[in-house]
């Protein structure tokens, strides 16, 4: 029944996803979710035209253990007679360096991209389960996110014009994927590190959050539902924030817009935030060092107060009678080669 389950549950959402009749390239760490996700998208393949590519990436952070990872995923995708790519990090890789997690994830997605744009694959699927979508709410929560952290992870996400990450496992369980794999008698590895809470998330997933079950046993329902009601506000923010752009924005070439003033004053603060960071997102403009204080320094200089500011990656913004103008040093603005 566990097997049956989470087919029919994976069936309908890669149909909810349009994610269906193409190639995808599927992320498999070799850990219980992604192989349950490999295993279960072969069974698929044929019903929803599907053609697989399993893709892994060996961070050379744990030595043997990742070797073998590597050599186990390699098997399985033979075994389920699907196409394999394996990418890897730089051979001076520092386990120890500061901020190697989000070196990695970085790293990781842009293996999958490569990979998807070379095999000319719609869709990289992840396997993120409903556990992690609880443990990314908590862990944007305490570290102070806003309203659109709180959605924790997207359902789908575009990264270029062809290429999107998709993650059709999101409504089922950690559980789920396990009973799946017992019921086929597939075996998976684990990661040692999964249990060194030294790491946020392992301490959240492995001593936080079992203590709020405890006292609140529907605690994952209610993050899940805070998380699918951010999301809902979070697109309804960013059509109204797109739908004022449309309406002040005079003229924009990639280094430089111009835009009228008029439209913003009266609108609720958070909207005003959030018509920037969807022109930074239109702009292409540089988005990691931005933070709540600097979106709120655009919006003082869109009011009036001061006139002028640099704000991080170099964007100037200049208040003129009912002009504000933005621009980007021309050198930060040209694609990277």
């Amino acid at each position: 029944m566990a097997g049956l389950s989470l087919i029919a549950t994976l069936h309908d959402s890669l149909r909810a996803l349009r994610a269906v009749h193409q190639r995808v390239v599927v992320a498999v760490s070799g850990g219980a979710d992604s192989v349950a996700l490999l295993c279960a998208l072969s069974e698929l393949r044929d019903e929803c035209g599907l053609d697989i590519i399993a893709a892994h990436f060996h961070h050379r952070l744990r030595g043997e253990e990742a070797d073998a990872d590597a050599a186990f995923v390699e098997q399985l995708a033979g075994s389920l007679g699907v196409s394999f790519e394996i990418g890897h990090a730089p051979v001076d890789t520092d386990p120890h360096a500061t901020g190697m997690e989000a070196r990695a994830r970085e790293q990781r997605y842009d293996f999958l991209l490569t990979t998807a744009t070379r095999h000319r694959a719609a869709s990289i699927m992840t396997a993120h389960t409903a556990d992690d979508l609880t443990e990314t709410v908590l862990h944007h929560l305490f570290r102070g996110t806003g309203v659109a952290g709180l959605r924790g992870i997207p359902r789908e996400r575009t990264l270029t014009p062809t290429v999107r990450v998709v993650r059709p496992l999101l409504s089922l369980s950690r559980e789920d994927g396990r009973a799946y794999l017992q019921s086929r008698g597939q075996a998976f590895r684990t990661d040692s590190t999964n249990r060194d809470v030294r790491f946020q998330r392992n301490w959240l997933r492995q001593e936080l959050l079992p203590q709020i079950r405890t006292k609140y046993p529907h605690a994952d329902a209610s993050l899940q539902r805070l998380s699918q009601q951010a999301e809902e506000l979070a697109g309804a923010l960013a059509f109204w924030a797109n739908q004022l752009l449309d309406a002040s924005v005079l003229d924009a070439t990639p280094a430089t817009v111009r835009l009228r003033r008029s439209i913003f004053p009266g609108l609720p603060r958070h909207v005003q935030r959030e018509c920037f960071v969807r022109l930074w997102e239109r702009q292409h403009w540089p988005r990691d060092r931005m933070t709540a204080a600097d979106w709120d320094r655009a919006v003082a200089i869109l009011l009036g107060e001061p006139t002028t500011a640099v704000l991080p990656g170099g964007v100037t913004l200049t208040a003129r009678a009912d002009l504000l103008v933005l621009s980007l040093p021309v050198a930060q603005s040209l694609p990277s080669e």
